[in-house]
């Protein structure tokens, strides 16, 4: 999928993490510190810390269908809407541990259990949110190299993806993997690449309903908004 955003000034980020805080500190020799050095490249890059309403907007694919899609993030709450020519999709965060989702029919649910835990995972990968101190606490995160397959324990090997997009163009020595699960989770996980070059995302991986399921993320643009005085386009 490509997507693109409309960006206000970020906000002041009062909170800095250091080795002393979790989970740099539980990481043994030069782990850790290789691991917050990643963390504040992402942080820098996130669209989390933006002070004003954030709408991130594209075209892709959902369910085999040419989809657009759009997302407004704002005090670390989102909303999701996705238009195909015969599936509406959307779902509600509200900035802590609550996800409620629409099914085709409309009728709306709020998500427990692995279906929450997979939703989160997902939603604080995304935007970066997970660089935030309260979410930080409550995950294992750790650098992973390129055979990681997450949690995926099916019989048959993981599907091969070709890159797609402008992902094809990174080189591997431009790419860093992190893993992610809850604290408190099912050992349900999620593996985030990351260009080095930008820190923009360019995949998810993270097994669900017995098979692996990739999100690629390519073509991003930035792009201001907003009279020149008042907003600034992030890079």
């Amino acid at each position: 999928s490509s997507s693109s955003s409309s960006s206000s000034r970020r906000g002041a980020m009062e909170w800095e993490a250091t080795m002393l805080y979790p989970p740099f500190r539980e990481m043994e020799g030069s782990e850790g510190v290789r691991l917050l050095e990643v963390y504040h490249h992402i942080k820098n890059r996130s669209t989390t810390y933006f002070n004003k309403p954030l709408i991130v907007s594209g075209e892709g694919t959902y369910a085999g269908m040419n989809a657009t899609w759009e997302e407004t993030l704002y005090n670390h709450k989102q909303a999701f809407s996705v238009q195909t020519k015969h599936i509406p999709y959307g779902y509600g965060y509200d900035g802590r541990m609550r996800v409620w989702e629409t099914d085709v029919q409309g009728v709306v649910s709020r998500l427990e259990l692995e279906d929450l835990e997979y939703k989160l995972l997902f939603l604080w990968i995304r935007f970066g949110m997970w660089t935030l101190p309260h979410v930080l606490l409550r995950l294992n995160v750790k650098i992973t190299n390129s055979g990681d397959n997450g949690d995926w324990r099916a019989k048959s090997k993981p599907p091969e993806w070709s890159d797609v997009g402008s992902n094809a163009l990174v080189p591997r020595s431009h790419r860093k993997r992190l893993r992610f699960s809850l604290r408190e989770g099912t050992g349900l996980t999620m593996i985030a690449t990351y260009n080095t070059k930008t820190w923009d995302l360019m995949t998810i991986d993270g097994a669900y309903g017995g098979r692996l399921n990739r999100w690629s993320f390519v073509d991003w643009t930035w792009f201001r908004v907003g009279p020149k005085s008042s907003s600034s386009s992030s890079s």
